[in-house]
């Protein structure tokens, strides 16, 4: 074999292997591009079951999600200054997104942690720390305060009382996330999600059934 036709032996085996190479990429873009287009969907379906049902927040694949709207967390009370020694950056501020996981059976509660409960009086969902845990014969009772108050709920609480445990605060995010939970906003990322779903879909059928004209 000549050096000529060795080299263009190569050049086509390098072109093979880029167009193979490119195929891998588009393929699983596009299989990311529609996992995350089903989560945006299923998102935003659960945001608007949520509100129909009069609820305050989001529940998606076991975890919730909360704007939170009142200081309770956001500052240290003198009260609680030594209890909270090393934990001051733990500050959760109105405007910020919380996101809790829910209470699996038998997980343990701890002091310092923050949890989520459903007031029944007020028809909000509060979320405060544990500030005491103590036994009893009828199981365990927890107290909760929140941060910046200077005493702590009226009612002592079982763990199945709590809605969900604290895993993460995203600062500011709650903000954007409110704008969002406008009716009309639903709709219109909704549509826009629907419509590029149905052009890809629509681009998808065309190309196979040009390629296989062709063939």
């Amino acid at each position: 074999m000549s050096d000529l036709e060795q080299g263009t032996t190569k050049t086509e085996e390098k072109a093979e292997s880029n167009s193979a190479f490119k195929k891998v990429v588009k393929i699983t873009g596009s299989v990311l591009f529609y996992i995350v287009l089903g989560f945006l969907l299923a998102f935003l379906i659960s945001g608007a079951v949520a509100r129909l049902n009069g609820k305050d927040t989001v529940d998606f694949l076991g975890y919730s999600f909360y704007v939170v709207v009142t200081s309770s967390m956001e500052t240290v009370h003198q009260e609680n200054a030594d209890f909270l020694k090393g934990r001051e950056d733990e500050r959760i501020k109105c405007g910020d997104l919380v996101v809790t996981k829910k209470i699996k059976e038998g997980e343990n509660i701890n002091l310092y942690d923050v949890v989520t409960y459903f007031d029944e009086a007020k028809k909000v969902t509060v979320i405060h720390r544990i500030y005491t845990v103590e036994e009893t014969q009828n199981g365990v009772l927890y107290t909760t305060r929140g941060d910046a108050n200077n005493a702590s709920d009226a009612e002592k609480r079982t763990v199945d009382s709590f809605t969900g445990k604290h895993v993460a605060t995203f600062s500011g995010l709650g903000n954007i996330v409110s704008f969002l939970k406008s009716p009309y906003i639903y709709m219109a990322i909704g549509g826009c999600a629907f419509i590029i779903f149905t052009l890809l879909l629509i681009f998808e059928l065309t190309k196979k059934k040009e390629g296989n004209q062709e063939k």
